[in-house]
Order: structure tokens, then C-alpha cells, then sequence
């Protein structure tokens, strides 16, 4: 499926009532907020320019409150967007509409930088090119905990920890195991052609998806793998990269 080349994916978000997606793409002077179809990979309305001095990073909807979070880079800077969705109707296709309605500052990361994020709807899981996951509360003003994420590796006596650096691009998977929540996190790595499935609770890495063939078609040196977004009706899974020209689609039922 077709992704336009020009954008910089910094985050993904599938709105499975109109089925689009939002994304979020970066650099200073050219970050974006834009409604994107998947099935065409067109724009869907106009793409929203953010303020010159804020490098537009990853995203995160709350849908309780119809609001989509948006980090920036090193500005320590969260942009809250109010959003509609207008179903087809008479016509007119599908959208969403989208008005910048607060930026805040957030917490303090173990870098200072935002990169990625999502959430399981009572707290936001946040990267910063570290190996950590930062768990904020779900209106973005406080930090509550840090995880540490890694692999097991075999050693001579033990398991090895071994830290995964670079987290990037999030996508949170929440599901209800004996009355509670519990939240596994998909996540792109920088510079990485593989897609973490991880235990956010204890940070451990459980599963890694191998994208090296479909990152090969663009450049992964220069144009790397970034953006990942769930259709939890469909159990579809979408991922792009940076300047990628297309998008992918991969069915997770099973």
C-alpha cells in the first residue's frame, strides 16, 4: 500500500470507526499532524503544520477524552490535540478533524527527549532513545515509574540481561488477564529492522518480529523503520518507516 515518501513517520494511530490513520512526521519547520487512508495512502484534508521550533514526535489517543497526545524531540514540549472523526456519510467520505487545543510541558526523561509513546488508557509508556519506558499518568503531568527494558540472553551460569537501547515508535497492546490490565508494547527500535513485542510490567522482551526483507526496499541505513499502528477490530497490524514509500499491512489473529 502506498505512504507518501515525504513524510518523516515519527507516530501512527488507527481510528477504526472511519478507518484512517492519524500521523504525526517531524524535522524542525516541516512536522506535521495529518489524516492519512490506508487503503490509499492519501492525504485525508489538509496536514496541520506545528509551531517552526517544535520537531513533532510520536502520538497517542485517549479516546475517553477525544484528545491525541503529541511529544516533541528535545523541546520537552506534549501537544494536545482535540479530535472528531465524521463517518462516511451521503457522500462525503470519512475524516477526521483535528484542533490543537493545549501544549504542556512533560515530565523530565531519563534523556530529556521524547520519542515515542501510547498508552493502555489508565497511564502513557514513553521512549526517549533510551532502554526505558517511561509510565506517566493518562493526563501526561506525572512520571510514576521507569522500566527497563532488555532481552535474555544465555550466560555460562544465568540469564544475561541485555539492555535494548534506541526504543523508538510505540504501540500498546492492553488486555484483561484475570480482572486486571495488562500491557504489552510493541516497539521500534532506531536503526533497528526489527519490531519488539515486550512485557511492559517487567520490561522483558518477549517476541521480536524480523522486518529485514521489507525494510531492505527502502534504504534502512538512512530511511529506518518507524510506525506501527493496531486495528484491534480487524487484528490488523500497519507499519511504515521514515520516507518509506509504502506501508504494510500484516494480519495478527493468530
Amino acid at each position: 500500500m502506498r505512504h507518501n515518501a515525504q513524510d518523516f513517520t515519527q507516530g501512527w494511530e488507527y481510528f477504526s470507526d472511519v478507518d484512517l490513520i492519524v500521523e504525526s512526521t517531524g524535522l524542525y519547520g516541516q512536522s506535521v499532524m495529518k489524516v492519512i487512508s490506508p487503503e490509499t495512502g492519501e492525504d485525508v484534508g489538509t496536514p496541520i503544520l506545528i509551531e517552526g521550533h517544535l520537531f513533532g514526535e510520536g502520538i497517542s489517543t485517549v479516546p475517553a477524552r477525544n484528545e491525541i497526545y503529541q511529544l516533541t524531540w528535545r523541546e520537552k514540549k506534549m501537544l494536545v490535540w482535540d479530535y472528531q472523526t465524521r463517518p462516511a456519510a451521503e457522500g462525503q467520505p470519512a475524516g477526521i478533524d483535528l484542533t490543537l487545543k493545549d501544549t504542556v510541558t512533560f515530565p523530565r526523561t531519563s534523556t530529556g527527549e521524547g520519542w515515542g509513546m501510547c498508552n493502555n488508557g489508565t497511564h502513557f509508556f514513553v521512549t526517549d532513545g533510551s532502554h526505558k519506558l517511561h509510565v506517566w499518568t493518562i493526563d501526561g503531568k506525572k512520571q510514576v515509574a521507569r522500566v527497563n527494558v532488555y532481552r535474555e540472553m544465555p550466560g555460562k551460569k544465568k540469564a544475561i540481561k541485555e539492555k535494548i537501547k534506541k526504543l523508538n515508535e510505540l504501540e500498546c497492546l492492553p488486555k484483561i488477564v484475570d480482572g486486571q490490565v495488562h500491557t504489552e508494547v510493541l516497539a521500534n527500535v532506531w536503526f533497528s529492522t526489527d519490531i519488539l513485542r515486550i512485557d511492559a510490567e517487567t520490561g522483558r522482551v518477549i517476541e521480536t518480529y524480523d522486518l529485514s526483507a521489507v525494510s531492505a526496499k527502502h534504504n534502512p541505513r538512512q530511511n529506518v523503520l518507524n510506525g506501527i499502528a493496531y486495528n484491534a477490530k480487524e487484528k490488523h497490524l500497519y507499519v511504515t518507516g521514515k520516507n518509506w514509500d509504502e506501508m504494510y499491512r500484516y494480519d495478527v489473529s493468530h
